[in-house]
């Protein structure tokens, strides 16, 4: 095998040397320290110490070699460690930079859901707004609709008052025509005049009492009183009565006036009419 180190080429040199030696060793021969002269064993014995000295010296080299190795091993085993946990740092390195990428992306698509949710909560928020405006519009529409019926329903409502009240004129104009007062207007009947007497007549009272059905169609019989229904057998000149209070209705009053015409000359008595002046009366 091939020396690969300098550790290993120092060894294999010691050995070789220890080889030499002992071969040096073998090949002197007692016979011819016999008969050499003292120099030469001198000599020899001198080289065989230094030889033995080198190989004490190779021992204590190898020896030292020996511990040189011992150490490169463990520096070497060292290094290995630190090696593999320079290569765990490094992968853990790697990991945490994986972990801190894949941290990140999660993080980026977090952001990312975040925003669509923002967008939706934004959307939904719009679509709110234009609910509650199409809510509010609704209930403004609403709202006219309902004004718009009570402002139909108040039209109706005047609408049957002016009805209702033409109807009353008109009863009341036929009431004055059939006791042979000729009217077309209101007007007409404001400048009228009607003796208590002629009032009086049972042909005329029973003329006006017949009105009484269709007066109570259009007139409050509970606040006149003369639509009641016992008014007959309670009230005196009932014609005269429902007469006036017709007027008033129409807000026309029927004032009573008593009118002198001087004295009988054969009983001395005070001659006097009464009549019925009618007069528009302030609203």
């Amino acid at each position: 095998m091939e020396p690969n180190t300098i550790e290993d080429l120092e060894i294999q040199k010691l050995f070789e040397e220890d080889e030499l030696l002992d071969k040096e060793i073998e090949t002197i021969d007692i016979n011819e320290l016999a008969t050499a002269n003292v120099s030469v064993v001198a000599n020899e014995i001198a080289n065989a110490a230094v030889a033995v000295a080198e190989e004490e010296n190779a021992a204590v080299a190898v020896e030292a070699v020996e511990v040189a190795v011992e150490a490169v091993e463990e520096n070497a085993a060292v290094a290995v460690e630190e090696e593999k946990e320079a290569i765990v740092d490094k992968v853990a390195v790697e990991e945490n930079a994986a972990n801190v990428a894949v941290a990140n992306e999660i993080e980026k698509e977090a952001n990312a859901a975040v925003a669509v949710a923002n967008e939706i909560a934004n959307a939904a928020n719009a679509a709110v707004a234009v609910a509650n405006e199409i809510a509010n519009a609704a209930n403004a529409a609403v709202a006219v609709e309902e004004a718009a019926e009570e402002l139909a329903d108040d039209i109706i409502k005047i609408q049957d008052r002016q009805a209702e009240k033409q109807m009353q004129l008109d009863l009341l104009l036929e009431i004055i025509n059939i006791i042979n007062f000729k009217v077309s207007n209101i007007n007409d009947i404001a400048n009228i005049t009607f003796d208590r007497d002629f009032l009086k007549q049972k042909s005329i009272q029973d003329k006006i009492i017949d009105f009484i059905p269709k007066l109570r169609k259009c007139y409050n019989s509970g606040y006149l009183t003369g639509l009641h229904s016992n008014a007959k057998e309670k009230q005196k000149n009932l014609g005269i009565n429902i007469l006036r209070q017709i007027l008033k209705c129409n807000y026309l009053n029927m004032k009573p006036k008593v009118i002198s015409h001087g004295y009988d000359k054969a009983s001395g008595k005070k001659l006097v009419s009464r009549i019925y002046i009618i007069q528009k009366m302030m609203y």
